[in-house]
């Protein structure tokens, strides 16, 4: 009776570090899915997808092979862009897409319960955030604490001298470095996975006037 209790009790438990083991594309496989499939959206040669077979299919759990960081911004719809469907990308938007207990926190699930071995910061051009953030002014205060998230960035691009525009694009490549550091900086997990080879981080930007993902080395 005992035993059956404590099975009871521990089933759910069970049931989601199960998931862990389940991923068998690594990392670098991963990248190269996200590659190959901006390709075929920038070529508008996209792959068939069946919805419903996939609702079906990912009803009983989820096994997303990337975590895709990403800006709120309309324009940058993960899925889309990657040529995915559903159940493939463990998608985590906020704007600025900066890194936050919150975000991290999803970031972590992933990692550690679904057994994600790649996590990709995704900024892009005309990033409103990013853009807010470097010409300042007033701000609501909820504004104020996402533009404190960003400022380094905007800080280091105009300590990097060349015109605005020079500088605005700057910004946009520091704020993925700065919060894939900030990634590893503030989280166990991330840096346990990536000490044992486990896990990789990488950053892009997504250009909204041509579709194309461009990966930062």
């Amino acid at each position: 009776m005992k035993k059956t209790i404590w099975f009871m009790l521990l089933f759910p438990v069970i049931l989601l570090y199960g998931q862990h083991n389940s991923a068998s594309v690594n990392a670098d496989e991963a990248l190269q899915r996200l590659i190959d499939g901006n390709k075929r959206f920038v070529e508008n040669q996209l792959a068939s997808k069946t919805y419903m077979d996939e609702v079906k299919k990912t009803s009983k759990g989820q096994h997303p092979y990337a975590v895709v960081l990403t800006c709120s911004d309309s324009r940058l719809p993960a899925e889309i862009i990657f040529d995915e469907s559903i159940g493939k990308l463990f998608v985590v938007r906020v704007a600025g897409n900066v890194i936050d207990p919150i975000t991290l926190g999803s970031i972590e699930y992933a990692v550690e319960h679904l057994g994600t071995q790649y996590v990709l910061v995704l900024g892009h051009t005309a990033c409103g955030a990013v853009n807010a953030t470097y010409e300042g002014g007033h701000f609501t205060p909820s504004i104020q604490e996402l533009a404190k998230l960003i400022l380094p960035a905007v800080d280091k691009a105009k300590n990097n001298g060349g015109t605005k525009e020079e500088q605005m694009r700057s910004a946009i490549s520091e704020n993925v470095k700065l919060q894939i550091n900030n990634t590893k900086k503030h989280s166990h997990v991330v840096e346990e996975f990536l000490h044992e080879h486990k896990l990789k981080l990488g950053g892009a930007i997504y250009d909204v006037s041509t579709g194309k993902v461009e990966f930062l080395k």
